[in-house]
């Protein structure tokens, strides 16, 4: 019932950036409360496209470009909530032209961002791909800045820039699995290991505020040059399943492991809990169900290079662990 009054008290209003602003907060919010209220999803969903089609003209008839790229970017995405990819493509170009007319790369990454997420959703893997690499593009030189916006901006959406190299990463290593040349699928695969790691190198960036981090990953040595007998593995944590890419003596290979993030993440809170009791073997069973999930699927590899090193590069619940207290159930290391 606000946001109607709120709503028609706008209509009054003349054309003006604050009007445009109001209407996108205004269809916003018909847009979430469809979540808490199920059985007026069909009404909210008209309410909050025609606001934010409103809201799309009041920012053309002042040449707010700007203002109109959010206007016609969540438009787009409440059509690609409804699966209406035809509408949603369409509003998402518009939403990516016009801030790129006004020169708003904060506003420009997002809808970038969106493209890519409708063309994965309509098959078009490799455009897909493109946008997300522009989207992150974008992004980089602004980082910090949007991460501390989304801290309190009313206008952010609950995605974190996480979910966007993620995302890409999926993507990378989806298409991996549909390449049939093994030295191009490894490319897709090295690619979606870079997309992780650039989003660990922003977590650093942020975490120090400084940008010297750049200055010290590029002289850190690169982990497939490590000597032989030494493996390298990046977990890479999705809500659905574990990745492992293995860097071997001939290549990155890459290992699906059918476990959840929110069984994974409980797992290693478990063990991460019982391994500091000294005197008591109960992370025994976490250490054992842990080393099944991420280094027994490797066995077959490790013996065949003789594998003696293994240099994890861990993501996510897996940073807080001491990978070398894993248990393989075995009786000489009981």
């Amino acid at each position: 019932d606000w946001l109607d009054h709120a709503f028609n008290t706008l209509k009054d209003f003349k054309p003006s950036h604050d009007k445009a602003l109001n209407l996108i907060q205004v269809g916003l919010g018909y847009q979430q409360l469809r979540v808490s209220m199920p059985a007026m999803n069909a009404p909210l969903l008209l309410r909050a496209a025609g606001v934010l089609l409103e809201a799309t003209n009041v920012a053309e008839q002042i040449g707010d470009a700007r203002t109109r790229s959010y206007a016609e970017g969540y438009l787009g995405h409440l059509y690609e909530t409804e699966h209406r990819y035809d509408e949603a493509l369409q509003l998402t170009r518009r939403a990516v032209f016009s801030a790129q007319s006004a020169n708003a790369p904060e506003s420009l990454f997002r809808w970038q961002w969106q493209l890519g997420r409708v063309l994965a959703a309509t098959g078009k893997l490799d455009e897909a791909i493109d946008s997300y690499n522009h989207a992150t593009t974008t992004l980089r030189p602004i980082r910090m800045e949007v991460g501390a916006a989304w801290g309190s901006d009313s206008m952010a959406e609950e995605d974190s820039v996480r979910a966007l190299y993620f995302e890409l990463a999926d993507l990378l290593l989806h298409r991996a699995s549909l390449t049939e040349d093994s030295q191009g699928a490894e490319q897709y695969l090295r690619r979606a290991r870079d997309a992780v790691e650039t989003y660990k190198a922003a977590e650093l960036r942020d975490y120090f505020q400084d940008d010297c981090v750049d200055t010290l990953q590029a002289r850190i040595t690169k982990l497939d040059t490590l000597a032989a007998g030494t493996a390298v593995v990046y977990p890479i944590v999705f809500a659905d399943r574990l990745e492992l890419l293995v860097s071997l003596p001939n290549g990155l290979k890459r290992l699906s492991i059918p476990v959840s993030s929110a069984t994974l993440t409980q797992e290693v809170r478990a063990f991460r809990r019982t391994v500091e009791k000294r005197t008591t073997r109960e992370y025994l069973p976490h250490a054992q169900q842990l080393y099944e999930w991420l280094i027994h699927p490797l066995e077959p590899d490790l013996t065949s290079f003789r594998i003696d090193t293994l240099v994890f590069v861990p993501d996510g619940p897996l940073r807080t662990i001491p990978m070398a207290a894993l248990h393989d159930r075995s009786e000489e290391h009981t």
